[in-house]
């Protein structure tokens, strides 16, 4: 059911963020990237008989697409990179990785020199190294940023919140509901045509899974590992 659940979050943000980008081409489009970190932790406060862990920073980054509409309004499309990472002692460390897909719809107000960025709307999550820890797929996302034009391209420090659904009741690590990310958005100037990088150059995106196992087949005395990052 876990696969399953983790093969239908990443094709359905998939072709959302290829709508996206395909509607976006044909009309004005702005493609980019993104670079940030948290500014909150990672996981829930947890305590037990037996070895804490703390929360690391981690660097988050990915593509973004933006679809300007009417006047200052525009639709935004990222794919984010982003693992979610604790250190149990000085040599043991664990991680999820995950991949933040946020649908949000943004609106642009001059203020002076600068231009202030409102935005909001769906976020959908995919993970995989799970270690026995199982992020919730969904919540919603708002940001607050500044954005200046610097020749063709648009640099926008940018605060986001996002409220994560509740994770599933598995296991005794749990994901931070209420978490907040800097990123910095870096993006070129409207692309008016379906060709955005030239009539020779085509972009996609690719997924699937893969048809053999991972590992080989091998024994062991115990399965500790497979009970998550803090099983004794």
């Amino acid at each position: 059911m876990q696969y399953a659940a983790e093969v239908g979050i990443v094709f359905l943000s998939v072709v959302l963020f290829t709508g996206v980008v395909s509607t976006a081409c044909a009309q004005n489009a702005s493609i980019g990237a993104a670079v940030g970190t948290n500014l909150t932790s990672n996981f829930q406060a947890f305590s037990r008989n037996g070895p804490a862990y703390a929360d690391t920073q981690t660097v988050l980054g990915g593509v973004m697409v933006e679809w300007s509409l009417a006047g200052p309004v525009a639709i935004e499309a990222d794919g984010l990179y982003r693992r979610l990472h604790a250190r149990i002692s000085s040599n043991s460390t664990f991680s999820v990785v995950t991949w933040e897909f946020p649908i949000l719809a943004n609106y642009r107000l001059s203020i002076h020199h600068l231009t202030a960025v409102l935005e909001a709307g769906p976020s959908l999550r995919a993970a995989g190294n799970l270690n026995a820890i199982h992020p919730s797929h969904y919540g919603f996302t708002s940001g607050l940023g500044v954005e200046k034009q610097v020749g063709r391209w648009r640099l926008a420090p940018i605060v986001r919140y996002t409220h994560w659904a509740p994770q599933p009741a598995q296991g005794e690590v749990r994901t931070k509901m209420d978490q907040l990310e800097l990123l910095v958005m870096v993006h070129a100037h409207s692309l008016p045509n379906r060709h955005p990088f030239g009539s020779r150059i085509s972009a996609a995106l690719v997924a699937g899974t893969n048809l053999t196992s991972d590992f080989g087949i091998t024994t062991t005395s115990g399965l500790a590992a497979s009970q998550g990052p803090l099983a004794n």
